[in-house]
Formats: structure tokens, sequence, C-alpha cells
């Protein structure tokens, strides 16, 4: 909008993100922390959440508490950062935060006033979530700090979901009215009902008297409402690797796999229509489910798809030998482990490897097919390959 910084247009597409990553923790059974614990907690003026630490006052994006027990874990706070950056979290983000979760987290004491039974102690997590993801410095700077980091670049359900929110901070939206003199929480309160409850003409009528909306607002919240409430799937999960994801997907999670049993063998994809990666989860049969579960996968993976790399299967195997996840199951808590189909991604290393013994054959001979994208770099992507592939029975990523 024009006269207002582009700072605070980014704050605002900042706290639009934020009502959307409340939503997705909401179905991970992680409620919002609103009130306020004397010396301990605190609602601000303009009613943002601080919490405090041994030498001062923090202001979290997102603090919520898990609401589910862990054996010997004291109830776990979520202290989340959400940024909605037009590039990826610089490792200085990073270590700003570091200095926030240690201060929070070693803010407890026993003495005349604060005693073992009159306080609530948290097991303080901290979690940066990020629409763009991170610097690879940046996710070892917070590694080893014990930061969390989740990224969503290149996560097919947010790459629908993001511009979207890009559409209505910059086309609909003005950053005085709906963040500046304390109207900050009003306007995700009220954006969050919007989203959840879409036909409430009340709630409406209210929105666009108090933030005046303009533009196609109208059609880009229900567009925006549809992607967020087909959202059937949401759950978290960390590789063998050390690296968390969050899955995503518009189908139903596929209970009935885990009746009676907490392991099953998994395979990951990779879409070269949209760049995206996906999960898929295989039955007792060996057979593929056809639910699919999007994420965006670690960085040197990335790295090494958009480079055009030829060890994309040897990572697959190191980073996503094992996943463990927690999803609740009919409002229980379970603890699941995927484990990828090693013999899958044997067979299409063989099937690659039988490709690329008939390029050198081609190319040696001076044979070429007519007509065919013949891709003397073996890359998994050709049209080629994938034809070869398939006449095997090899199923391409």
């Amino acid at each position: 909008m024009l006269g207002e910084t582009p700072t605070r247009r980014g704050q605002l597409k900042g706290y639009m993100f934020e009502v959307v990553i409340r939503h997705l923790l909401k179905l991970n059974n992680f409620e919002q922390i609103t009130t306020s614990v004397p010396g301990k907690i605190q609602v601000t003026s303009d009613h943002k959440i601080e919490i405090k630490g041994r030498g001062t006052w923090h202001q979290i994006d997102s603090p919520c508490v898990y609401i589910k027990s862990i054996p010997f874990i004291y109830d776990i706070r979520l202290l989340a950062e959400v940024k909605f950056y037009s590039s990826e979290i610089q490792k200085s983000k990073i270590r700003e935060y570091v200095g926030t979760i240690k201060d929070i987290s070693e803010n407890y004491f026993i003495d005349s006033k604060d005693t073992i039974d009159n306080q609530r102690r948290y097991t303080d997590i901290g979690v940066f979530f990020a629409i763009n993801g991170f610097q690879i410095e940046s996710e070892n700077l917070a590694f080893v700090h014990g930061i969390k980091t989740i990224s969503y670049k290149n996560n097919s359900i947010m790459n629908k979901i993001k511009p979207i929110l890009e559409r209505i901070e910059s086309e609909c939206l003005r950053a005085e009215l709906c963040i500046s003199n304390g109207n900050q929480k009003k306007f995700m309160d009220d954006l969050t009902n919007l989203l959840l409850y879409p036909s409430q003409s009340a709630q409406i009528n209210d929105f666009n008297s108090y933030f005046t909306p303009t533009g196609e607002f109208a059609v880009l919240l229900n567009q925006l409402s549809s992607q967020l409430l087909g959202i059937q799937s949401s759950f978290f999960g960390v590789t063998g690797t050390n690296y968390f994801i969050h899955f995503l997907s518009f189908d139903t999670f596929p209970q009935q796999l885990f009746m009676r049993t907490d392991e099953r063998e998994c395979r990951i994809y990779y879409d070269v229509n949209d760049a995206t990666f996906y999960l898929r989860i295989l039955n007792e049969n060996g057979v593929v489910d056809s639910s699919k579960f999007y994420f965006s996968a670690p960085k040197p993976i990335l790295d090494k798809v958009f480079d055009g790399g030829t060890s994309v299967l040897d990572d697959k195997g190191r980073h996503f030998s094992i996943i463990k996840i927690s999803i609740s199951i009919d409002d229980i808590n379970r603890n699941l482990v995927l484990r990828l189909d090693n013999d899958w991604i044997e067979r299409i290393k063989q099937g690659r490897q039988h490709e690329a013994n008939n390029n050198k054959y081609y190319q040696e001979n001076n044979i070429y097919e007519m007509g065919t994208n013949y891709d003397i770099n073996n890359n998994i992507n050709s049209t080629h390959e994938k034809k070869v592939l398939a006449k095997q029975g090899v199923q391409v990523t």
C-alpha cells in the first residue's frame, strides 16, 4: 500500500503467516499462551506476549504449550518465531534467538518466594518457522544451540498459501489499520475466525468496518480459507540426520496402517513439475498408500536437486533412512517410525546404472534415438530415462 514502509508491510505479512502457523500448531495439540502469570508472563499494552528471562522480558511471536505429556519431561513450552522473509533466514537472526531462549530457560529459582510447588516449570523449546527456509550456516548454528528450524521452502501446500498471503498484504490491507495502535491482536483473532468460519456474515461485516479491506479481499480470503481448512494432515517429524520437518497434506493420514504397529516403510518422491518433495507410506504388503504428505527437504538435498547433482538418491537414503513422527490418532498421541524402502531405492539405482551404461554405449557408437530427449548426463528427470525405467517396472521419483 502507498505511504507505508516496507518494514511495516513485511510485519503485516508476517502476522498473517502467524495466523496460519498457529492453526497448524493447534492441530498438533499446541495451545497458545494468552494470559499473564505474575513475574513470568505478561501481556503488553499492545497485546503482545512477553516471557521473563533471568535478565529481561522477551517478546515471543507464538508461545504455546503442548497439552500432551511425555514421561520425565516437564510440559513442553514452544517458543516459536514465525517469519515471512523474502529470503532465507540469516544466522544473525538465529544468534539473537539463541540468547533469548537461554535467558528464558534459565529463569527458575528456589527461594522464599518461589518454591517447587508454587511455580510451573517448562521444557522450553525454541523453534523458528520460515516461509523461505534458512541459510546453511543458520541451520548449523541453530542445531548446536538446540534451536529447531522448520522450513517451508518448496513445500507444495505452502506454495499455494504463500501467494494468497502476499496478494492480501499488497492489494487489500493497510498496516496502519491492522497492526498499529494495539490492533494487532484483534486483527489476528478476527482473521483467524474468518478463516475458520468464512460464511459468518456478522464477523465479515465487523472485520470490514474495522480494517476496511479493499480490492478482491473477499475472494482471496475464501481462497486462503479453502486451502487452510483443506489441510487434513499436519504432523512433525525428525530425520535420522537431525532435520525437523513439517508434513502437510490435503489427504487424511492412513491411520488404519498403524492399528497393530508403530512402524511402516515409506518412500520419498520428488515432483519435477513443481520442484517439491512428498512422502508416501506402504502397507504390510508393500503397496503404496495413495496419501501424499508434502514437506520441505533438508537443504543439502535441495541444493543437489537444483544444482543438477547426481547423488540425490544417496542423500535420500542417508537423510530419510528413518523418520520419527508424532501424530494424534483418534485423540491418542502416537509416536511412529517410518523407515525408507531401501529395496525400492536400490531398484532405482540399478535402473539408473543400466541407463548410464546404455548412454555410454550409444555415445561410443554414435547411436541416437530420433525424437527423444536423450540425456548424456544421466539425469533421472529426463524423458528418455523415465521411459526406460518405466519399461523396467521402476517407479521414478
